[in-house]
């Protein structure tokens, strides 16, 4: 296998994490598993998941059928290692225990279900208190280490799509920015009132958005599924409810801070509502998948006829 000198993490990873984070207050540690591909001793993360574990075990059957989901929309991804969000006592500690037997227990894992991978495995630890506690360059949030020796990896984001989503984010939610000198003075003014109606409309939006998709998957449901269509399915089925639950978490969180206005919470808002809408709009492009497998079927058997 060859050696991995370089980690380009997408932006959108980074949002699962922290999502992630999040929902993990009375949870020690989550693990979960990375995609994508390698090219050039490079590797992409374009994709990740995270996996059952007990205090000591890791779940491999879910590990294998969450796998396979992915795998069905996004064939040329493969494993290239696995993240863990976790507060270690020992800074210095690069492979404690507990990442050991993860490591152990994933690489069972690849061998018993024949999953594929690509390259030398690596794994990225996540530290929930640095992140929360985080100063410009002071706090070291996450690190990229080598399965193989364990020696760090550089580890880059992915600039080029966070622009895009920046890009996407402004355009979309103009009200929330502006490239005038007057930014902090037109924030500060704007009235809390304003601010909370222009966030109800769109997560109106949205949410309006994801119905279409799901009246659409309902009235093409084909006679006889195809296995890739069906597994299709399960992913967007998946995705409905991921997304369902970061526009419910982001409606609380709105309504909580809804006494306050000021010019970072406006921005933060916007941008997390930009993260979702790129989700969003990627499964709308997903949504008809399963249609053109039911259709190529049918194509397929008229044929044979």
């Amino acid at each position: 296998m060859s050696a991995i000198n370089l980690i380009q993490l997408h932006s959108s990873i980074l949002f699962n994490i922290s999502d992630s984070i999040i929902r993990s207050i009375s949870r020690a540690e989550i693990v979960g598993i990375f995609l994508g591909y390698v090219e050039n001793e490079q590797a992409t993360i374009t994709g990740s998941f995270e996996i059952v574990k007990t205090s000591t075990n890791i779940d491999l059957e879910y590990l294998y059928k969450r796998y396979i989901q992915f795998k069905a929309v996004s064939p040329n991804s493969y494993v290239l290692g696995f993240y863990q969000i976790k507060d270690s006592t020992n800074s210095d500690e690069i492979a404690d225990t507990s990442t050991i037997i993860v490591l152990q227990q994933i690489q069972q894992a690849l061998t018993a279900f024949e999953i594929d991978y690509v390259g030398s495995l690596f794994y990225i630890v996540f530290k929930p208190n640095d992140i929360k506690n985080y100063e410009h360059g002071k706090t070291q949030v996450f690190q990229s280490y080598s399965c193989e020796d364990f020696h760090p990896i550089r580890t880059i984001i992915d600039s080029t799509e966070t622009e895009n989503i920046a890009t996407t984010t402004i355009t979309k939610h103009k009200k929330y920015f502006t490239t005038s000198k007057q930014d902090d003075s037109i924030l500060e003014n704007s009235s809390v009132a304003k601010h909370t109606r222009e966030l109800a409309n769109t997560l109106n939006q949205l949410v309006d958005r994801m119905s279409r998709i799901l009246k659409f998957l309902e009235e093409s449901k084909p006679e006889i599924p195809t296995q890739e269509s069906m597994q299709v399915r399960i992913q967007i089925n998946n995705s409905i409810v991921h997304l369902s639950n970061k526009l419910a978490s982001f409606n609380q969180s709105t309504r909580e801070n809804s006494s306050v206005a000021n010019g970072t919470l406006s921005k933060l808002q916007a941008a997390q509502l930009g993260f979702i809408t790129e989700q969003l709009t990627l499964l709308e492009r997903l949504k008809a998948y399963p249609l053109k497998m039911m259709m190529a079927y049918e194509v397929d058997h008229s044929q044979l006829k």
